[in-house]
């Protein structure tokens, strides 16, 4: 074999060898989950999409799913983005992360309110946040809530919020073109 092809095969193999083929996907309900590997929890995921044709969404602290318990610590990028439906969202006192673009565009949400940080955020999860991002216990990604013209009320209490964006990045703060 040559040495071009030896260079190409190499360069495949180390290609697929830094996969990250450790995150799991399930579903659960109406949510999709992905496994996290850099959450704060031991068995952490991140929501990742919803089905539900529901207004008034709640989303669990906990799953279950092969008999393994979850904690739900993360909205991934996009999670809810364009949903024409929801209007209300409950999130749980165990999410620390709200992913970019996260709630994009949901036209009718007009309130999220997160649940108080759970004891375990309190005590085991912001040591590993603080050390990570600083003395915060809920990021707001870039862009999380643009476009959400109808957010009149965002009731995170008892959280340090630390939020992404500026306008060098190319990106709005996260409530760019609310109107409320």
């Amino acid at each position: 074999m040559s040495k071009g092809k030896v260079k190409i095969l190499l360069i495949l193999l180390l290609s697929l060898l830094s996969l990250d083929v450790s995150a799991m996907k399930f579903r659960v309900d109406n949510f999709e989950f992905e496994t996290s590997k850099s959450s704060v929890y031991t068995n952490g995921v991140r929501l990742i999409n919803d089905y539900s044709s529901k207004s008034d969404v709640t989303i669990p602290e906990t799953v279950k799913y092969q008999g393994i318990t979850y904690t739900v610590g993360e909205i991934g990028n996009n999670a809810f983005a364009d949903n024409r439906t929801v209007r209300w969202i409950t999130l749980p006192g165990s999410v620390y992360n709200l992913g970019d673009f996260a709630f994009r565009n949901l036209k009718q949400l007009m309130s999220v309110t997160i649940q108080p940080a759970t004891e375990e955020l309190q005590t085991k999860g912001i040591r590993k946040i603080n050390n990570k991002y600083g003395n915060w216990n809920l990021i707001i990604g870039l862009s999380t809530f643009a476009g959400c013209e109808s957010l009149q009320n965002l009731d995170f209490s008892n959280r340090n919020v630390f939020v992404f964006g500026n306008k060098v990045s190319g990106y709005d703060f996260p409530f760019e073109n609310c109107k409320s």
